[in-house]
């Protein structure tokens, strides 16, 4: 999810891609501190690819919960695993700045229906 500007709020969707460049579930460039989106409680699946662009689920510029809210979301990827480029690392879900993704969670690609349900 890219949509430009600031302030956005991108709540409670279903996201399914394809991995080409590593901006897979969310891209989030530069904001102005309180002025970040927030993305949560989103369910997003990227779908299998070689090497690491089907771990990559986020592109965050800022890797600071000052920026961006990140809360809630469930990603989905062939092999259970999430990185996310963030201020220019590459860091798992569980290596992210506290406060940063709270309540998030990763888990390999299950069958639709359970996705859905």
């Amino acid at each position: 999810m890219d949509y430009g500007g600031h302030d956005s709020r991108f709540l409670r969707n279903l996201v399914v891609t394809l991995p080409y460049d590593g901006q897979n579930c969310v891209n989030i460039g530069d904001f102005a501190a309180g002025h970040g989106d927030v993305i949560a409680n989103n369910s997003c699946v990227v779908m299998p690819a070689g090497g690491d662009k089907g771990r990559v689920v986020a592109h965050l510029t800022q890797c600071d919960a000052r920026f961006v809210t990140l809360a809630g979301n469930r990603y989905y990827t062939q092999g259970g695993n999430a990185t996310f480029e963030c201020g220019g690392r590459t860091l798992p879900l569980s290596d992210l700045p506290e406060g940063l993704e709270s309540g998030s969670s990763v888990q390999s690609i299950p069958p639709a229906g359970t996705i859905l349900a």
